[in-house]
């Protein structure tokens, strides 16, 4: 029991031992229930006697949980208007690459796009790396996507191949460091990031993660199902769509409100002004 605790507050203060940040409250619940089944998988097979974790007795630890949010509608239209004329060629290249993406693509999917996994004819792309910063010199780190079902084509909008076009190359990382061979390292990335941040208006507001949110909002909101949305995202089945990426803007449930007054458009009281005049009826007429 002191050992799950432990690895749970480890994991708790991970900024400390190595970790990109500490890990937050909903991340280390997942992690005890999945060691939660590999016990309870040990003490069915008669290896250990008792199961040694026992939820009721392990306070919270981590970072609250938070949530990414959808960009609101407007702000999303003035964000997408600007992105063609940004001047500095990487700041626009990354802005057009999250903004206009048909396939919620991650921050860490964008940095390990390579010319060649792009077919500008066709209008697609082929999702198959992730480069992330970790560690505190934070060092690159190139792998395969998150998940197996990660790994998939997006599609790239008309204006985003007019974006790239220019700049394409035979071979090498869209957003490149000193060689195209190189992706970026975390303080070219970190400048790129607040550049575009500032140009937008959108520092302190939202974040690129809350791109992937955005995309999975404006596809349920289009009425694609949370099933179809999850595999243009990557995921392999629907729950991450339906309890985290989904959000409810305002713009969304106003767009049904015909829909709601279709429903309940009978039970009105019809209008005094528009009822039709009745004449009274006289005594031998209402014989």
């Amino acid at each position: 029991m002191n050992t799950i605790i432990g690895f749970r507050n480890y994991l708790a203060n991970g900024s400390k031992h190595g970790f990109k940040s500490d890990l937050c409250e909903k991340s280390i619940e997942d992690m005890t229930g999945f060691l939660n089944k590999i016990f309870k998988v040990a003490v069915a097979l008669g290896h250990i006697k008792d199961n040694p974790v026992k939820r009721e007795l392990l306070r919270k630890v981590g970072t609250p949980s938070g949530h990414h949010k959808a960009i609101d509608p407007a702000t999303l239209e003035k964000c997408k208007a600007m992105i063609p004329e940004i001047e500095d060629v990487n700041v626009r290249l990354y802005a057009a690459l999250l903004f206009y993406n048909g396939g919620g693509m991650r921050p860490e999917e964008v940095l390990g796009l390579r010319w060649e996994d792009l077919d500008l004819e066709s209008g697609t792309a082929n999702v198959r790396r992730a480069v992330t910063h970790v560690g505190p010199n934070r060092t690159i780190d190139i792998k395969s996507t998150k998940t197996e079902s990660s790994m998939r084509y997006v599609i790239l909008p008309s204006v985003l191949v007019e974006i790239l076009r220019p700049e394409q190359h035979d071979r090498g990382y869209i957003l490149h460091g000193r060689n195209e061979e190189e992706p970026l390292c975390y303080s070219t990335f970190q400048r790129i990031y607040r550049k575009m941040q500032k140009l937008l208006g959108i520092q302190g507001q939202y974040s690129n993660y809350d791109l992937r949110t955005t995309f999975a909002t404006q596809m349920i909101e289009a009425g694609q199902s949370a099933f179809s949305v999850a595999q243009m995202m990557g995921h392999k089945d629907s729950r991450m769509v339906e309890t985290v990426y989904t959000r409810r803007r305002r713009e969304g449930v106003e767009a049904k409100r015909e829909l709601i007054e279709t429903l309940n458009k009978k039970f009105e009281k019809p209008d005094p002004e528009f009822l039709p005049i009745c004449t009274p009826l006289t005594p031998a007429q209402s014989l």
